[in-house]
């Protein structure tokens, strides 16, 4: 059995395993086995009677907690079980808070231990107020704009519209003795990143030879960025493909935009914003990674990620304004919609890397999804219509219908062709990987609908493409 949350072992005793302890009883709680090897076979203790007074004496005088200290005896040789329960408030050794982790004990400071703290009262950060800031610095345009969309999905009367601003936030639950809690800034101030630096998005395009080429922080309000991020995932850092059916032209993105969405709003939503750290978008051509300081409940782990599982969300007052607007659902239905997503589109389920303190989805496509092929062309070529003239045609548009079932075969091999008019029937499936057979069979279909036809000898005649739509 290995080290885990719960279980650690140590061959012999040491005072500086006071603070696993300590690491145990903020967390989970858990066992320390001393006498035990790194592979948990026992190598025996000397001192155990001493062991059994000194260690809970030295807990209960240093932590003031107690522990349960057994003596177990395995093939002759004396070992000790530390059972630590895990206490709610928090608990420090000489001032130090530790937390356990995985099979890692981790010190808590900064941003770490100011959420560990809140998390012990049952405070949330975001409900925290925040000095010297005003209802009148909050921005008009987005809350009215926040309001019709709450309306329009119906989770708001229509009454609101006419509520004043102030009267607005405190029926939000978002001022707390005359003060904006945290939530209030970052949701509706024009510029939270004012007070929180790391409450933005920052996107950057990266390839695997020359590293970053371009990037973008987006800033603003909360909802303005969820919003804004998606749309310039969309525009600017991924590619559309042309997917046809026949010739019946479908466009459709190498990566699901309702995952990538869910996977923008849960990242808004769940990043501990006061750390100065912005929400990270890494984009390549086959992948996008996500990742946002913030880690998860305590007693989750990834698996409960993908198990049907309550909503328990870091910032509860940002996660209620984004369910109001109708950005997500508010029964822990977020990696169920990825997940479907992508089924939906055939790429593999995200990937979901925890650590202590951030998280990061990975979203990965097929390479032949990635570069165009299987169906997908790239939307960077131009899409104009173009008819040659002359030709058996005579510019007529074919009956494109009956090509139904092999526009990817069809259409790699009109590429072929029209790069090289000259290139033979072996040529071709040479340079497509494909068989003759095959080609032979998307040539005749091509023949059939009138989009191809070919002038002189086999050997040093031509192809002629009667009819071209581009991609």
């Amino acid at each position: 059995m290995p080290e885990d949350q719960n279980i650690e072992w140590k061959s012999s005793w040491r005072d500086e395993w006071l603070e696993r302890i300590c690491g145990f009883a903020n967390a989970q709680g858990g066992t320390l086995y001393v006498g035990k090897d790194d592979n948990g076979k026992v190598v025996g203790l000397a001192n155990t009677k001493k062991l059994l007074e000194d260690i809970p004496n030295k807990v209960i005088s240093m932590m003031g907690i107690n522990v349960d200290v057994n003596l177990h005896v395995e093939n002759g040789l004396e070992y000790l079980e530390i059972i630590v329960p895990r206490y709610q408030p928090g608990i420090s050794y000489k001032g130090v808070f530790y937390k356990r982790s995985g099979s890692t004990n981790q010190r808590l400071q900064g941003a770490s231990l100011t959420k560990f703290i809140l998390e012990k009262q049952g405070v949330s950060w975001d409900s925290l107020t925040i000095p010297k800031v005003s209802i009148d610095d909050l921005d008009d345009g987005i809350i009215q704009r926040f309001k019709q969309m709450a309306v329009s999905k119906g989770r708001l009367d229509a009454i609101v519209l006419k509520e004043s601003k102030a009267d607005f936030i405190e029926k939000l639950g978002l001022i707390d003795n005359g003060e904006l809690t945290n939530a209030a800034v970052l949701l509706f101030h024009p510029d939270p990143q004012r007070f929180f630096r790391g409450a933005q998005t920052r996107i950057g395009y990266f390839e695997e030879e020359t590293g970053l080429r371009y990037e973008d922080a987006i800033q603003g309000s909360l909802l303005e960025q969820a919003e804004k991020v998606p749309e310039l995932l969309f525009t600017k850092y991924l590619k559309k493909w042309v997917y046809y059916d026949g010739m019946l032209r479908d466009e459709r993105y190498a990566f699901p935009p309702d995952a990538i969405r869910e996977i923008v709003y849960n990242a808004l939503i769940h990043a501990r914003h006061g750390a100065r750290i912005p929400i990270q978008i890494k984009v390549y051509e086959d992948a996008i990674y996500f990742g946002n300081i913030g880690g998860l409940p305590e007693h989750w782990t990834a698996e409960t990620l993908f198990a049907k599982h309550v909503s328990e969300p870091p910032n509860p007052e940002i996660a209620h304004a984004f369910y109001l607007a109708g950005y997500i659902e508010s029964w822990g239905q977020g990696i169920s919609k990825i997940c479907n997503a992508c089924i939906a589109e055939g790429i593999d389920l995200p990937i979901y890397t925890i650590r202590p303190d951030d998280i990061m989805v990975t979203l990965k496509t097929t390479e032949k999804k990635a570069k165009g092929l299987d169906g997908y062309i790239s939307s960077t070529i131009s899409t104009a219509t173009s008819t040659p003239s002359g030709g058996v045609n005579g510019g007529r548009k074919p009956n494109l219908s009956s090509l139904k079932g092999t526009a990817a075969r069809d259409q790699l091999v009109m590429n072929a062709i029209r790069k090289n008019p000259t290139i033979t029937q072996k040529e071709i499936a040479v340079t497509l990987g494909m068989g003759e057979n095959t080609v032979l069979r998307a040539i005749n279909s091509l023949k059939e609908t009138g989009v191809l036809t070919r002038t002189g000898s086999t050997k040093k005649g031509e192809w002629v493409i009667t009819f071209w739509q581009e991609l």
